[in-house]
């Protein structure tokens, strides 16, 4: 019997000891029986421990079908948009005091926009955009110029007149001064007067 078997032995009696004193003795015929098959497995080397887990246990997938309430109606979302866009609309100025004289069209039928637009420039051509949209060309433009009747007139720029700051020399009068006339300042001397020390020596009371 090699080291590892020995130890499975010893294992294994302290393991029926401990059952034996919770117990109180092996009684029981089964128990009995349990522990000399486990004895003989372990001396004719064939006693064997394995262990494993593999869980969680897995099984047959069924779907979970909750019932609705009557009357439930499940909501969609909404979505705000015109089905099929379509419009038109059309601008124009003309304002002889500036000059500015434009207008523009366009009209939309689904993905296809279609428009113009003219413009009066300074000389008199009247510049016109004709231009195209769709998903399959993308923006299309061309330009048309159609040259001035006549002679365009517009008003004479104003002229303003050119700014002239009038410049106003300082005036600098400082005050007239006039001195003030002080005679001469002349100490005035004052002698002293004179009194004569006394030599006679005071008497003797």
């Amino acid at each position: 019997m090699d080291s590892i078997m020995k130890v499975k032995l010893y294992s294994m009696i302290v393991d029926i000891y401990k059952i034996y004193k919770c117990v109180g003795g092996l009684t029981n015929v089964f128990l009995q029986v349990l522990v000399v098959c486990g004895l003989a497995n372990l001396v004719a080397g064939q006693g064997s421990y394995y262990s494993s887990f593999t869980g969680p246990v897995s099984g047959a997938v069924d779907e979970i079908l909750v019932a609705e309430p009557a009357g439930f109606k499940k909501s969609e979302p909404t979505y705000d948009y015109v089905a099929k866009p379509d419009y038109s609309f059309g601008y124009g100025v003309n304002d002889p005091e500036t000059g500015n004289t434009q207008k523009h069209e366009e009209t939309r039928d689904g993905d296809t926009v279609r428009g113009q637009y003219s413009v009066v420039e300074p000389d008199g051509t009247v510049r016109t955009v004709v231009y195209t949209a769709d998903p399959e060309n993308g923006f299309q433009a061309t330009v048309h110029r159609k040259p001035p009747v006549g002679s365009a007139s517009y008003p004479p720029p104003s002229v303003l007149p050119e700014y002239a700051p009038e410049i106003v020399p300082p005036v600098n009068n400082p005050p007239e001064y006039v001195p003030e006339y002080r005679p001469e300042y002349t100490p005035e001397y004052t002698p002293a007067e004179y009194v004569p020390e006394s030599s006679e020596a005071p008497a003797d009371y």
